[in-house]
């Protein structure tokens, strides 16, 4: 069985992620695992989790989450709405439809990214 890990922006993606798109998948002989955005992890305490504020700290979480090697993916499901400025790409947008702005930050984070574990954006092969 191979496992898909999606990091996740606050709760109302981790609903999404365990009650449509976990269902869904488990046909194709996949497990699905969900994490929320840990945007202040705390020396003592709990972490805090949801909405992004910066590209280095999203980017910390993406490295962390894929030193789990039981992991086969990793994918987020992050608002497009506020995502991060610095994010890669973000300044870079092209004119045009939001399907092709949205593609275009995709393939940079995942180029920022740089693991044949991180999802790329849908028919793109690493």
């Amino acid at each position: 069985m191979r496992k898909l890990h999606i990091l996740v922006e606050g709760q109302t993606e981790e609903v999404i992620v365990r009650n449509v798109i976990s269902p869904y998948l488990s046909h194709d002989n996949l497990f699905v695992d969900v994490s929320i955005y840990k945007t202040k992890r705390p020396a003592v305490g709990p972490a805090y989790r949801g909405g992004i504020s910066h590209w280095p700290k999203l980017l910390r979480e993406i490295q962390l989450l894929l030193h789990d090697s039981s992991s086969t993916l990793l994918t987020t499901l992050f608002d497009y709405y506020a995502f991060p400025a610095d994010a890669p790409g973000m300044d870079r947008r092209p004119h045009g439809s939001s399907y092709d702005r949205v593609s275009h930050v995709e393939r940079a984070i995942a180029e920022a990214v740089a693991s044949d574990r991180f999802d790329r954006p849908a028919g793109e092969e690493p």
